[in-house]
């Protein structure tokens, strides 16, 4: 069950940037040179309620990631960008017999022990690990690179085939596609929206419908208010056996927040967004409900 938990973690987080890039507004257009470097903090508070006959088990998550974009090119309107995941910091709370159990984890401390040690085997393995980027100012992702030496490191990542799997080569090649950064140069609309089909590496093929609404274009950084409307479009049923539960449905889903973009500078500010996730599936002979509540803040310093 926790597997579950895991993946519906990973959604609620990839939405937030999803939705952090605007798709469409003429005056809304990513400014990249040689040589620029965002400083990028990612904040997002999660709880999952899981109901299994009767039974409900709470745990909450809060993780910190602070990350660094560098461009290392800019010819024929192309950005060649250099996304290194640099720090991650976690606060989980875990049921336990005696009440919750706290674990308190931080990639920067050189010395882990029990919990936080073993998260660290996994984190350990994307710290400082490159993913290159090839962007245009329209934020067309024409191509994703991951080097040898990142992969070669996420492949010896402990734990499951799956957990491994949301960061093998196409599934973070396929999650950079769909986040789309698109920005189509004619179009000043106060009002539209953009649709997004992925998998990030899971069996369920997933829509995300986001309506945008300018709230004032005179203002700079621009203000975005937008929603999200979530659907399960298809589900191979194909699992590994660690995920022995059957086809997930999702029963009930929420989204809402704003973002800022400098228009001048030519990159987004800051976004902050709330999600409720609510899905409802078979675990061997028992039913189980999950609701996920997330909460995300993100942050860009162009330094």
């Amino acid at each position: 069950m926790p597997k579950l938990n895991f993946h519906l973690h990973c959604l609620t987080l990839l939405f937030a940037i999803l939705w952090c890039v605007p798709a469409e507004s003429q005056t809304l257009s990513w400014q990249f040179a040689k040589g620029d470097v965002f400083d990028i903090q990612i904040q997002q508070s999660t709880a999952v309620k899981t109901v299994v006959d009767r039974r409900l088990v709470e745990q909450t998550n809060k993780t910190t990631m602070d990350i660094a974009w560098e461009v290392l090119n800019f010819q024929d309107d192309v950005a060649t960008i250099q996304q290194t995941i640099k720090r991650v910091r976690v606060e989980l709370s875990m049921p336990g017999e005696k009440g919750p159990s706290i674990t308190n984890y931080d990639s920067a401390e050189d010395k882990q022990t029990g919990d936080a040690k073993r998260m660290n085997e996994s984190f350990s393995r994307i710290i400082d690990q490159p993913v290159n980027l090839s962007v245009t100012p329209q934020g067309e992702i024409r191509e994703v690179e991951i080097p040898k030496k990142t992969l070669d490191s996420i492949r010896e990542m402990p734990g499951s085939v799956q957990g491994r799997k949301m960061f093998d080569a196409a599934s973070v090649r396929e999650m950079f596609s769909q986040s789309g950064l698109q920005l189509p140069a004619d179009n000043t609309e106060t009002t539209w929206q953009s649709t997004r089909d992925f998998k990030i590496g899971l069996p369920q093929t997933f829509r995300l419908t986001t309506k945008y609404s300018l709230a004032d274009r005179e203002q700079n950084p621009v203000k975005i208010d937008f929603t999200g409307e979530l659907e399960l479009l298809e589900d191979s049923g194909e699992r590994p056996a660690e995920l022995d539960f059957e086809n997930v449905a999702l029963t009930a889903q929420k989204s809402s927040g704003s973002l800022m973009f400098d228009s001048v500078k030519g990159n987004c500010v800051s976004s902050n967004s709330e999600t409720q996730i609510k899905t409802r599936s078979q675990y061997r002979d028992m039913e189980m409900v999950v609701t996920v509540d997330s909460t995300v803040k993100m942050s860009f310093t162009r330094k």
